[in-house]
């Protein structure tokens, strides 16, 4: 299923799907200096559902810790690269992101199909948003809307609940330090 954007980042006029893949829209202003960037403001996760979504039943207590668990990832992935801090400032990104779709493993069912097929069938997924400003100006600088499906490669295997949701924000974290990196060293 492709990207689905939600509303949550506003403009997506300058979002163009990577590598022809309709699952990922992706925005990066390549005549911005990186170099000048030391510092990262990690806004708390907001969950902003697409209006497709099938999983608007998904209890609240459990939204908020998957967010939670997410912002922790981006911090992690940019600490020692960026200071994370909470003003903005020059040579200051401001970092928004929304969760807008997930769907949590259905465990039993993957108990019972590795059972008999050897392989789990219900692998989970989740959606997501998200854009870097300069802190100051407010000037996008990269954007992205994305949609991962769980995999039977995945470390979780399909045996918790949010295994495959909490593997796609571990993903989604390393590429933001990624692209960061990349550009910094292009610049």
């Amino acid at each position: 299923m492709p990207a689905m954007p939600s509303g949550f980042i506003g403009d997506y006029s300058n979002l163009k799907p990577v590598n022809n893949d309709v699952g990922t829209l992706f925005f990066l202003d390549k005549d911005i200096d990186w170099k000048k960037y030391h510092s990262i403001m990690i806004y708390p996760v907001q969950i902003k559902f697409i209006k497709e979504s099938k999983h608007f039943d998904i209890k609240r207590d459990d939204l908020i810790v998957l967010g939670q668990y997410f912002r922790r990832e981006m911090h992690k992935a940019v600490e020692g690269k960026y200071k994370v801090v909470k003003k903005s400032g020059p040579g200051v990104l401001k970092l928004r992101v929304a969760i807008t779709d997930v769907k949590p493993t259905d465990v039993v069912a993957n108990i019972i199909s590795k059972t008999l097929f050897y392989l789990p069938v219900d692998m989970g997924e989740a959606a997501m948003e998200g854009n870097l400003t300069d802190s100051l100006s407010g000037k996008p600088v990269a954007a992205i809307v994305d949609r991962k499906i769980g995999s039977v490669f995945s470390t979780s295997l399909g045996y918790t609940k949010w295994g495959h949701v909490k593997d796609a924000f571990e993903e989604w974290s390393a590429q933001l330090i990624n692209v960061l990196e990349k550009q910094v060293l292009a610049g």
